[in-house]
């Protein structure tokens, strides 16, 4: 595209209705499903490093890479910037993040990626202060199509692609399904360290290396559908991944499996020329089983995380003049359930065995918002920007049960807000 016509490409991640890229008051990026094609980009991971403004911290650690907006970076993986797929909130409610380990959307099924850098909490709500990455895979733009692929690589890399689209007057719908198996990296340790003499008393010999410790297996399966206004957004993710947990890992490799799915039904429909609505439901579940591995043979260690809940938003798209835009909106989100449970005796800490940390039977965690955002353009090259929200989440309570040994069961309460 000429700059031209990149500017008047429409995107919807900034307001949430459709707007000029060059209108957008605010740093935005858009990644096309030929740009990924151009740059021959194989995962999701190699596609956010390449994008401007954003930087990786990658130590192969459970949730995947862990990017940085503009400079500003935290060590708990992405959870200052909000990741979206088809506007579905992709979060993980036990540590409120966004790990890429359950977002392993095949890059074949990318139509295109909207970034925003910079603050978005008017809109979106906390952990959005660094910015908003919406990733697109139903844009029915070619019609008709079926596509089937599979391929090879380095690092005994398979995948294998379906995706069939189809556009029938008022019926609309994206199918996308990949299988993803790679071996991993294959690198000597003592490349990664600036003293190799220490990997022997960290129970890895000098010339180990990472390979067979970081393979990772991902299976991915979204669909989204549109009838008159109705829609429907359903996707689950299954991914076997081998990690390391600060240090290197021994024999097989440390080991975690996710499975997540989002289900989410909604309506849309433009009432008058300056009036349009949109409202939906959603509902999440995901779980994490994860065998550490780790210093010598017999290390044993195991932790399973699992948390449901759903959230509810109404929107409102109001245009009373060509120069007035307000969006408003009202934001419900329910944690049902979330636990931790591990056992972890290898590690030696009398306090990670047999322990569960869980939400409290009588609470959910409920977080709700208002928000109001209005943009005024008084003349061609000036846009302004307004907004407020209002976000409470009231007190609720979590549990733990530690049982060390024999001795009887310990249960503490704490009261969060």
């Amino acid at each position: 595209m000429s700059l031209e016509e990149l500017m008047r490409v429409k995107v919807t991640t900034a307001s949430r209705t459709p707007e000029r890229i060059g209108d957008i008051p605010a740093s935005a990026v858009l990644i096309t499903r030929e740009d990924i094609e151009t740059y021959g980009y194989m995962t999701l991971t190699e596609i956010l490093e390449n994008i401007p403004g954003l930087y990786s911290i990658n130590d192969y650690a459970e949730g995947g890479a862990n990017f940085g907006v503009r400079g500003f970076w935290s060590g708990v993986p992405n959870d200052n910037v909000i990741i979206l797929v088809n506007h579905v909130h992709q979060i993980n409610d036990i540590f409120s993040n966004y790990p890429l380990n359950s977002i392993a959307i095949p890059v074949e099924a990318i139509d295109r990626i909207e970034v925003i850098r910079g603050p978005m909490s008017v809109v979106y709500g906390n952990g959005a202060f660094y910015g908003v990455i919406n990733i697109i895979t139903d844009d029915n733009f070619y019609g008709s199509t079926s596509i089937v692929g599979a391929a090879v690589g380095s690092e005994k890399t398979k995948k294998l692609f379906l995706r069939t689209a189809s556009n029938e007057g008022d019926f609309d719908y994206v199918f996308n399904v990949s299988v993803y198996d790679t071996y991993g990296l294959d690198y000597p340790l003592s490349d990664m360290v600036s003293n190799p003499s220490f990997l022997p008393l960290l129970g890895a010999p000098i010339d180990s290396s990472t390979g067979g410790r970081l393979e990772n297996n991902e299976k991915y399966f979204n669909f989204s559908g549109t009838f008159k206004g109705f829609f429907v957004k359903l996707s689950y993710n299954e991914s076997k991944k081998e990690f390391y947990f600060n240090l290197p890992s021994f024999a097989g490799g440390t080991r975690i499996r996710n499975n997540t799915t989002h289900i989410c039904f909604g309506y849309r429909r433009k009432l008058s020329d300056i009036f349009t609505i949109e409202g939906k439901l959603t509902y999440s579940k995901s779980r994490d089983w994860v065998n550490y591995d780790h210093l010598f043979s017999d290390f044993y260690g195991v932790e399973q995380l699992e948390t449901n809940g759903y959230e509810v938003e109404l929107n409102a798209f109001i245009s009373p003049h060509s120069d007035l835009d307000i969006t408003s909106g009202l934001y419900y989100r329910a944690v049902l359930d979330a636990a931790d449970m591990f056992d972890l005796p290898s590690f030696g800490v009398p306090a990670f065995e047999n322990t569960v940390r869980y939400l409290s039977e009588e609470d959910d965690i409920i977080t709700r918002a208002l928000f109001t955002q209005i943009t005024y353009s008084p003349i061609d090259s000036l846009r302004l920007v307004a907004g407020v929200r209002l976000e409470q989440t009231p007190k609720y309570e979590l549990g733990i049960t530690r049982t060390v040994g024999t001795e009887p069961a310990v249960k503490d309460i704490w009261c969060l807000r």
